[in-house]
């Protein structure tokens, strides 16, 4: 169905004349005849069907089209339903009119119309049995729906035919399989329905919290359909304007008058978004253009000095010519902290319907920059709509009606930004259902949310799942996780601890190596995607004066631990918080960054044979013991193999044995499994001495020498700096 007209429109009737584009006398004359039916249909009551008795089979299916491509659902049911009752062997029409109880929402009329059809004609309309399934799955008739849905996947021929057809089919099943294994969330999810202050006949939709106590919606204040005549005498219909709730000795009662100029009496209101510094509002406004097409624009008002002013249009590229451009949502940009805004557009080069897109939104020049989709993660070939997303978490709720869900529309949740997203999940029961579940968003005061549903016991006016209410829902057992600790800064001298080398230990600065509070660290926090295991940032702050963090975390997820500042190893910590079923906080052991040191390290006992390059036995387990295994326990650092020499022989045969010996060393490290990339040899001759090669006298200094034919090595870096992180535990 055309899924964002009806929810952004009226529950029952949308009309706009067409007068106005009639220009011939012919068309003026079945103008006429359209609008007296349109009439007639106006003052019926909505609950009964019109009287169309006096009008001919053929003007009512004229009618019925017309009213099709003017996007008006329920006038073109009207027509169909007579026309029908007067053609009932006409199996297209039929077809057309199980379809339109469908886009309707009423599911139980469309699925025995789909499958009276399929029993008409099996061959030429054989996609209506899948119709009449996923219109039993509507219904929470899930087995019978799998019973007609398997017949399609067991029927392997047809489905090679039609792969979009077979991946529907596919979907469905895999929704009612989900559904089957749905554990009961009632005892710890509460779902309530608010009374008809707030819910009334039309539509409500897209509520937005302001305080724990306040939110806002939008709604079409009536609980019947009432029309008047503007100057022209044109029919107009009241239109969508938002509305607050507040909270009173524990219940939401609405229908209050808001402060604001977002309403306007002549265009449907909707889809409300607070910017995170409250200075900005975003919202929808819907109207039909020139050929009948409801096309949405966002629209933002700004707040100065504590005044709303006017709302404004937002210009290309956020709303272009032709395209809805609806359902505002606001995150940030991890990496610069700039305004993201999320909302649905059908324009071109989408994936499907619907999809999500975004634009960055430059504060300082007020600007918008490039629309980009959000991808093949989150959107589909079916229709994505109103998301919503939580700063807190950095997860996107949307809901889809293409991804496996309990019923048509299934609010989804996944985590990440612009088009970087981890693999969205089914929120499941109670908040999803075998209806349409959409506007998925959390309250401030965090245990408790909002969202909308078609589904049994909303507020109806013209079958039991017509009509789009707001339920509230809270956690009576609200898992609160927090995790916790501090960052310790060790000096360099733990190098000498892992190379096991007492001589070393003893000399330079001492040992154990001495630990400090490290404030000012970048804590990172990353959800790590359980099957692709990528990562996605939900958070990052800095350690306080203290050295300590403490970050919220969500229940049953895997997350990364990421911690960087300047001059130190970086070094990660998986925290998992699956399993926890109650309240509490994780607190880590001490956090130790270890500083890059910024002097060569010596390595003692590193021999060659005399004017050789080449590595002595003797060398080669001297190595195992000290570089390699330091190379091993920090597997991203980044070595710089240094060969000295003393002065004997000229300069030039220095540098090149001193360069071959270097070489000899990484060549031995790449044998024994380093990478080429973390390793650099370079040989400096004689012109790096670190004793004299002769005493004052002129007399040779044999110790001088051989403390000046050494082997270094000298930490550059790492490699976080290309695309890692440094992990290291001791």
């Amino acid at each position: 169905m055309n899924d964002y007209k009806y929810i952004l429109h009226s529950k029952l009737y949308n009309r706009s004349t067409c007068a106005e584009r009639s220009r011939s006398m012919e068309r003026f004359y079945n103008l006429l005849l359209f609008i007296f039916a349109f009439l007639l249909l106006s003052i019926s009551s909505p609950a009964q069907s019109p009287d169309f008795s006096d009008i001919s089979p053929w003007r009512l299916k004229y009618y019925g089209n017309a009213a099709l491509r003017n996007g008006d659902i329920f006038l073109a049911l009207d027509y169909f339903e007579s026309y029908c009752e007067k053609k009932p062997k006409d199996v297209k029409a039929l077809f057309t009119l199980a379809n339109l109880y469908e886009k309707s929402r009423d599911y139980i009329k469309a699925g025995k119309l789909y499958l009276d059809v399929y029993k008409t004609d099996s061959i030429k309309f054989k996609q209506a049995l899948f119709h009449h399934a996923v219109m039993l799955k509507m219904d929470c008739r899930y087995d019978e729906a799998k019973f007609f849905l398997q017949k399609f996947y067991n029927d392997k021929n047809f489905m090679k035919k039609d792969k979009i057809f077979a991946a529907k089919v596919t979907n469905e099943l895999e929704g009612i399989l989900f559904a089957e294994k749905q554990s009961n969330k009632a005892g710890k999810l509460k779902v309530l329905h608010p009374d008809t202050s707030i819910n009334k006949a039309h539509i409500e939709l897209s509520p937005v919290s302001i305080d724990e106590n306040t939110f806002m919606y939008a709604s079409l204040k009536s609980d019947s359909v009432k029309y008047y005549t503007d100057e022209k005498g044109y029919i107009q219909i009241p239109v969508r304007e938002f509305y607050k709730a507040i909270k009173k000795r524990g219940q939401w009662i609405g229908g209050y008058d808001i402060p604001f100029p977002f309403n306007d009496k002549n265009v449907n209101v909707g889809n409300g978004v607070f910017s995170l510094d409250g200075n900005r509002f975003y919202y929808t406004r819907c109207n039909d253009n020139h050929r009948g097409k409801l096309i949405c624009a966002i629209f933002m008002s700004k707040k100065n000095k504590n005044i709303w002013e006017q709302p404004v249009k937002l210009e290309s590229p956020v709303n272009i010519f032709g395209y809805t451009s609806t359902q505002p949502a606001l995150g940030l940009n991890s990496k610069n902290n700039n305004e993201i805004l999320y909302f649905i557009s059908d324009r071109k080069e989408g994936k499907g319907g619907l999809d999500l897109w975004y634009v960055e939104y430059d504060i300082r020049k007020d600007i918008f920059k490039t629309v980009k989709n959000c991808g093949g993660i989150i959107n589909t070939p079916g229709n994505e709509m109103t998301p919503y997303f939580d700063y807190e978490t950095r997860s996107l709720y949307f809901s889809s009606n293409r991804l496996p869900g309990l019923g048509g529309m299934d609010i989804f949740r996944t985590t990440g930004e612009m088009k970087q997203w981890s693999k969205p999940e089914n929120i499941g029961a109670p908040v999803n259902s075998c209806a349409d579940d959409i506007y998925y968003s959390i309250s401030k005061k965090r245990e408790e949310g909002f969202f909308v549903s078609n589904r049994k016991g909303s507020v109806a006016l013209r079958n039991e799942t017509c009509c789009d209410d707001i339920y509230t829902y809270s956690w009576t057992e609200y898992i609160n996780i927090h995790v916790k600790g501090e960052v310790l800064a060790v000096d360099s001298n733990i190098i000498y601890g892992l190379l096991n080398d007492k001589e070393m230990k003893d000399t330079l600065r001492g040992w154990p190596p001495k630990k400090l509070r490290l404030k000012n660290v970048l804590v990172s926090v990353f959800l790590v995607d359980k099957e692709t295991k990528e990562r996605f940032l939900v958070k990052k702050e800095k350690t306080d004066g203290n050295g300590e963090f403490l970050f919220k975390l969500e229940p049953e997820k895997e997350y990364l631990l990421t911690f960087d500042t300047t001059g130190f190893f970086s070094r990660e910590i998986p925290v998992s918080t699956k399993d926890i079923v109650k309240s509490d906080t994780l607190r880590l052991k001490p956090v130790e960054l270890m500083d890059i040191p910024k002097e060569p390290i010596v390595i003692k006992n590193i021999y060659y044979p005399f004017d050789k390059a080449h590595l002595t036995p003797e060398s080669q387990i001297r190595i195992d013991t000290t570089l390699f295994f330091l190379m091993t326990k920090l597997p991203e650092i980044i070595v710089e193999i240094s060969s000295h020499t003393d002065s004997k022989g000229n300069d030039d045969y220095n540098i090149k044995l001193s360069q071959k010996r270097a070489e000899s060393v990484v060549n031995y490290l790449i044998k024994k499994g380093i990478s080429r990339e973390r390793l650099v040899a370079k040989g400096y001759g004689e012109t790096n001495p670190i004793a004299q090669n002769e005493n004052h006298d002129g007399s040779d200094n044999p110790d001088g020498r051989a403390k000046n034919r050494r082997t270094e090595f000298k930490i550059l870096g790492s490699l976080k700096e290309k695309y890692s992180k440094v992990i290291y535990d001791f």
